[in-house]
Formats: C-alpha cells, structure tokens, sequence
C-alpha cells in the first residue's frame, strides 16, 4: 500500500488510512503543495534541477524522469519528515514507504512511542524490547507491546516509569499507572 506519491495533483492521494500522527504529517505536507500544481518543465530536466526546488525538500521529488521531478531513490526519500518521523523512507513506485524495520528503527516514532519493527506497511510495536526503549516507556510505564502498539500491562511497566518516581504512580490497575 503506498503512504505518500508525489503527484501533479497531490490532493488526489488519501491519508485516511494512516496513524494520526502520519496522517497529520502527511496532510502538511499535501497542503502545503496544494498551491504548486507543476514545477517549471526546464528545472526538472536534471537531477540537480530538481534538487533545487521546493519539491525536492518538501516531497521528495528530488530526481528528474521524463521531464519531471519524482521520488526515485531512498535518498530522495531520506530527505523528508516523514522518514524521520514514521519510517517512510524507502522508494518503492515513486512512493516513500516502509522498507524493513533498519527504516522504522532510525525513526522518531521508535524512539519515542516504540514503533520499531514493520508490521505490513507501516512501523509498529512488534516486541517488548520496541517498548522497552522509548520516551513512551520511560515516562508513562507503556513497556508491553499489544497489538502494535506500547502499552501498560503491569505494575512492572509502572514501577520503572517516570509516573511513579515523580508521581508515585507505581500500580498498574484498569489499564493505567495509579497511585
């Protein structure tokens, strides 16, 4: 499933089937584009041009095909947000997408809610040791992968977590730490 194409009509793309931070991203991006229906025919023309416009820096179309700037290489997709953000950062049709979990473990979602393992098209939550790492983990006791997902599942998770240093919220009860 593509996440992202750069198009001439980027509205044509739906971000409805993505996370709602991906989906927030992906949305920005598309807005932003909105106003810029096509680049100058003689800037797309190389690679270099390509790499000089807007497009380039904001949705990967950084390489010139055909007269026009597309994403074309994993560099290109490196570029973006959203490789930084979600792990969208392999070139696969023209798309940036999730291309192994190396893509979801450099991402900021690994490191802070511990979607670090590629789970179909996107990075999620594959193991405990996704959790075990992150922001998520470390603050609010969400150490337990569920359904792709970090989550509270113990007072183990609680007990290592910031809420209970700080706020005495050791106890795992109802699905949260609690005093």
């Amino acid at each position: 499933m593509k996440r992202f194409v750069v198009s001439p009509h980027p509205m044509t793309s739906s971000f409805a089937h993505l996370r709602p931070g991906a989906a927030a991203i992906a949305t920005a991006l598309a807005v932003s584009f909105a106003g810029c229906h096509r680049v100058p025919e003689q800037a797309c023309r190389t690679t270099p041009g390509c790499a000089d416009q807007g497009l380039c820096k904001d949705h990967g179309a950084c390489s010139a095909r055909e007269g026009r700037c597309v994403v074309a290489r994993n560099e290109d997709c490196a570029r973006l947000k959203v490789c930084t953000g979600t792990g969208d950062c392999t070139e696969r049709a023209g798309a940036c997408v999730v291309g192994g979990d190396g893509d979801c473990r450099r991402s900021d979602s690994c490191a802070n809610l511990g979607w670090c393992t590629q789970v179909g098209d996107r990075c999620a939550a594959g193991k405990n040791a996704d959790c075990a790492g992150s922001a998520f983990c470390k603050s609010v006791g969400r150490c337990t992968a569920a359904s792709g997902e970090c989550a509270i599942a113990s007072d183990a998770d609680c007990a290592g977590a910031q809420v209970c240093v700080e706020f005495h919220q050791c106890r795992f009860e109802g699905g949260q730490c609690v005093r």
